[in-house]
């Protein structure tokens, strides 16, 4: 559907620019059956209806329906239309009255006569006027008959309406004026003047009062109404070419002055031209986000729900907005200059940029920009009034009287982009981000500074995009793939970013703390984040609305998120996202208000008035959090067609079933949606009982077919949300129909025929069934045969892993009581029974894992140790060497504080041996030197658990050349026993790699990665 959003930048000479609606323009491009409108209704089902001078139309927000003339229910001309309380609609076209009940047209039976004004009471009656007479007419069975009313003896009555407050019908008659009818009586209620020449007089309705419009000779109107019981006084008139607003009404009002159409807005004396005078408008139906407006030149819709914005040829890019000490907003637009706005009207700033200029000359600045006007985002008025201005040369202050370009005394040769300021009033400093850098300058002059960047900590690149104060002295810096925190008193910087695992996302555009102290965090590939504090990592919402880019966020009060993203505007209910994190979203895009497209990057600003600013691609926004509907308006859903035929409204259709004619067994249903507010394309889901088991897939058409179906009833239900706003779901519609099929048209029929079948193959069938059982039971016994020798491998397996553990313990034992023999011969026996005790519990440790080993596959998991208790036995094995070979070498054990040695099991002893070779064969080598052995454990990303034996010794090579020269009497296997138990525990269904390297200044390095995947 092509909509126009119309933009008008004309006023007349008595008003001054101010914000402009947003508006929106429908025309037979659009579906609109004709482009001249007459009449206009809103029904309480939230269908809107048009009549147009070719026919009638209905529109749910998305589509039009058309319903041409056809000279026996509806005229070529739609003039009136109403609606019953109990939901008919009543059409009053050219020579006709009908009635539609969503299904088919009535007409009323009437006369040769015409009728007009027709309306409804609170009885559900229906009045009109005979066109030629002026007597009062209502509806008895479907036909129009002369009301009879004693009191309207004689009477001629003209611009007839229903006034619900009153309970009584509105009418003008010549001689009496504004009269108040009843079926029991008549009371005159307000006398038009009797000396007064009137050309033209109209009586309407509005926000349930009665409206008086009084056109005099000379062009000169007037327009009254009711301040307090039988007080008509007028609220506004226009003579000699000039309009005055004399009394403010409860009720928004348009009018039309020299051909343009204003807006006198409710409660105030403000009025807004809304459109030129080639709209002259001929009906006005208002709702609860806007006003609907039939035209000469199509239908009209001035959306009233808190947004108003400024177009770019008014304001022309604006990329940040500030409040100046005497309430003036200023717009910084960029590559155009300053503007500023009173309320009343535009007009450039002058006098900065002679001083700009002068300062880069004076300062021999090499890298000035051409212009001046590049105005970036994130300005602000400082607690003393002076305003911060964000420039592509650096951080503009102004104090009302003097300018002052803010260079860095240490780059005094070269600009410093100011991407956004942030102010620390407690401080009484103003931070200003820019190229990896932060200057904090003090808030008067001689604005002394302090520069941060990555020579005291500052990490983020290229630019420091945005800035958050928690508390004074404490500041949020976020740009590129870096959120920083920095807490200026302790001089200590905390990183989130993707290399330690606390940011996913990059490109950070805008941070707000909410008024509970969340940090919010816009970014560019992960939507919509925030710090979850908890789990000290900053998470993303997982609703599909917030994934995309978003620019910019504000805190509209406790309650609500404002939020812009690359293609809408946001609210987020924060009160329901605390209770339970459940994510209700209202939104705004060009379709219902918001209409600068894509909003501006950390463009959000609050002024003194608690408006919110919104910068944006294609127009300044601005919104009243007063006059905003927070709460998303639930959908309505109909069914709408049943195989092409219309049914009747959703309150006509009851429990009643919709009987399909004989033979027709598939089925075409068709929906609608319809509410007050759709900023999406609807999607739909149905359910058809008995007949589906769960509910269909979201789908944009609304459509839904069965085919095939069998004779019975069934009920279908339907329901729909606005596209992709999971949040905003519809009420269910529902709808019960009969189908009737031959049987062999039925989809059961072939299942009845089946039966027949399995009867003449009974026998057959008996055979083959157990023909198949003997071909089951040698399968059965050929893959029980397969699975015992798949077992009888296994279980090999792990005896021979149990096996090479085994081994590894005598070799093991030998070198410890090697040392401790050592100690006997040396007389020092107290260090000897010391560490005999050790010695035990060493032994211990090991005899329990290597019991708990029973041949079979999990017993291998039982018999694992901990991390924890692998670094006890290589300490205690570090321990008796050192007791051997004292001040010969140093052995280093690193384990981080991120990592939790109770919690990662491995086989036991498969570390000792290299570090029993990094000893023995390496630092005990001959070395000139103390050696050092280095045993790091770490985490790698994928949970895999690494350590590193590390030693400065003499290398592989010289170690083994060692080994050949000399004579052995005990041939070292440590380390080939854990490569063969390693093969096999691979194979098992563990993963460990090991890799050894020489180290380039000498010694052997060698990596063990283990991941447990059984």
């Amino acid at each position: 559907m092509r909509i126009v959003l119309l933009i008008f930048f004309s006023a007349v000479v008595s008003m001054c620019i101010a914000q402009h609606y947003p508006i929106l323009h429908y025309t037979p491009q659009d579906g609109l059956s004709q482009l001249q409108v007459m009449a206009t209704l809103r029904d309480s089902r939230g269908y809107l209806w048009i009549g147009t001078k070719y026919g009638l139309c209905k529109f749910d927000g998305e589509r039009f329906e058309r319903f041409a003339p056809n000279g026996k229910t509806i005229g070529n001309i739609v003039q009136k239309l109403v609606e019953t309380k109990d939901g008919y609609l009543y059409i009053e076209s050219n020579a006709m009255i009908s009635r539609f009940d969503g299904r088919t047209f009535v007409a009323l039976k009437q006369d040769e006569a015409s009728y007009s004004n027709v309306c409804i009471d609170n009885a559900n009656h229906l009045f009109c006027l005979n066109t030629a007479t002026g007597e009062l007419y209502t509806n008895i069975n479907d036909s129009l008959v002369a009301a009879n009313w004693p009191s309207l003896k004689n009477k001629r009555l003209s611009r007839l309406i229903y006034d619900a407050p009153k309970k009584a019908l509105i009418a003008n008659i010549d001689s009496l004026g504004l009269v108040a009818i009843t079926s029991q009586q008549l009371t005159p209620i307000y006398q038009l003047p009797q000396k007064v020449s009137i050309v033209d007089s109209w009586l309407r309705s509005r926000g349930g009062q009665a409206v008086i419009h009084r056109q005099f000779g000379g062009q000169n109107e007037q327009f009254l109404t009711e301040f307090g019981s039988n007080n008509w006084q007028a609220f506004l008139q226009i003579v000699d070419k000039k309009w005055k607003v004399l009394h403010p009404v409860p009720f928004d009002w348009l009018f039309t002055f020299e051909g343009k159409t204003y807006l006198l807005e409710a409660k105030s004396q403000k009025v807004t031209q809304v459109f030129p005078n080639e709209f002259n408008h001929n009906t006005i139906t208002y709702s609860t986000y806007g006003t609907w407006i039939g035209t000469e030149k199509g239908l009209v819709f001035i959306v009233q729900n808190g947004i108003k914005y400024f177009p770019e040829s008014e304001v022309p890019y604006a990329w940040s907005v500030v409040e100046d000490a005497q309430k003036r907003m200023w717009f910084l637009n960029f590559a155009h200059p300053i503007q500023q706005f009173d309320g009343n009207r535009l007009e450039n700033v002058k006098g900065y940029s002679e001083k700009i200029i002068s300062q880069l000359k004076a300062a021999k600045v090499t890298n000035s920009p051409s212009s001046q006007d590049g105005w970036y985002y994130a300005a602000l008025r400082d607690k003393l009034g002076h305003l911060w201005l964000p420039n592509s040369s650096g951080a503009v202050w102004y104090d009302g009287k003097k300018w002052e370009l803010l260079l860095r005394p240490t780059l005094t040769n070269k600009t410093s982009i100011a991407f956004g300021l942030l102010e620390d009033a407690d401080r009484n400093v103003v931070l200003q981000g820019g190229e990896g850098t932060v200057h904090i300058f003090d808030n008067r002059p001689p604005f002394r500074t302090k520069t941060l960047n990555a020579k005291n900590g500052m990490n983020i690149k290229p630019y420091v995009l945005c800035m958050a104060l928690e508390k004074a002295g404490v500041y949020w810096f976020g740009g590129g793939r870096i959120l920083s925190r920095y807490d200026s008193d302790k001089e200590k910087w905390t990183e989130y970013s993707f290399d330690n695992q606390k940011l996913a996302a990059r490109g950070i555009f805008d941070l707000k703390f909410d008024r509970k102290k969340t940090l919010w965090v816009a970014t560019f590939t992960k939507g919509l984040c925030y710090l979850d504090n908890r789990r000290d990592t900053v998470r993303c919402l997982s609703t599909p609305e917030l994934k995309e880019p978003v620019h910019a966020i504000y805190p509209v009060n406790a309650d609500y998120l404002l939020i812009g993203s690359l293609r809408n505007l946001y609210i987020l209910n924060l009160k329901k996202w605390y209770a339970s994190r459940k994510i209700e979203l209202r939104c705004f895009n060009h379709h219902n208000g918001f209409v600068a497209i894509e909003p501006g990057q950390n463009g959000f600003y609050r002024d003194s008035k608690g408006q919110i600013w919104l910068t944006g691609g294609a127009a300044l926004s601005v919104i009243d959090p007063e006059k905003i509907n927070f709460k998303p308006e639930p959908l309505r859903t109909y069914i709408s067609k049943l195989n092409g035929r219309r049914l009747p409204f959703l309150q006509f259709l009851s429990d009643s079933v919709f009987a399909l004619p004989f033979g027709e067994g598939n089925v075409r249903l068709e929906f609608e949606s319809v509410g007050e507010d759709k900023p999406f394309v609807s999607q739909y889901s149905y359910l058809v009982e008995g007949l589906m088991d769960e509910w269909s897939a979201w789908q944009e058409e609304p459509v839904a077919t069965l085919v095939h179906l069998a004779s019975g009833t069934y009920k279908v239900r339907v329901k729909s949300r606005t596209g992709g706003t999971g949040t905003n779901k519809s009420q269910e519609a529902t709808l019960r129909f009969s189908v009737r099929v031959w049987p062999w048209d039925s989809p059961y029929f072939p299942y009845y025929a089946s039966l027949a079948m399995i009867g003449l193959l009974a026998v057959g069938g008996v055979i083959y069934r157990k023909n198949q059982q003997q071909v089951r039971r040698e399968k059965r016994a050929a893959r029980e045969q397969a699975e015992k020798a798949a077992k009888t491998e296994q279980l090999v397996k792990v005896l021979e892993v149990q096996t090479a553990q085994a081994q590894m313990h005598p070799h093991f034992i030998f070198n410890v009581l090697n040392t401790l023999q050592g100690l006997v011969y040396k007389q020092e026996t107290a260090r000897a029974n010391e560490h005999i005790v050790k010695l035990g519990d060493l032994m211990r440790n090991y005899l329990s894992a290597s019991l708990s080993l029973d041949g079979t596959r999990e017993s291998l998991e039982r018999g694992m140790i901990t991390l924890e208790q692998e670094i006890k036995l290589l300490q205690m094995y570090v321990d008796f060497e050192q007791l051997q070979y004292r001040d010969r070498f140093d052995v280093f054990i690193e384990v981080p504080s991120s990592l939790s040695p109770d919690f990662y099991r491995i086989p036991p002893l498969l570390i000792q041996p290299f570090v029993e070779n990094a000893i023995k064969h390496g630092v005990l080598g001959e070395l000139s030197r103390k050696g050092n052995v280095w045993i790091r454990f770490w985490l790698d990303v994928d949970e895999t658990l690494v350590c590193e034996v590390e030693d400065d010794g003499i290398g592989r090579k010289a170690a083994e050349q060692k080994r050949r020269n000399a004579y052995q009497t005990h041939r070292s296997e440590g380390t080939n026993l854990v490569k063969n138990r390693v093969q096999l525990l691979n194979q098992l269904g563990f993963y460990i790699e090991i890799h050894t390297i020489d180290r380039p200044e000498g010694g052997t390095h060698v990596t063990i990665r283990m991941n447990d995947r059984l």
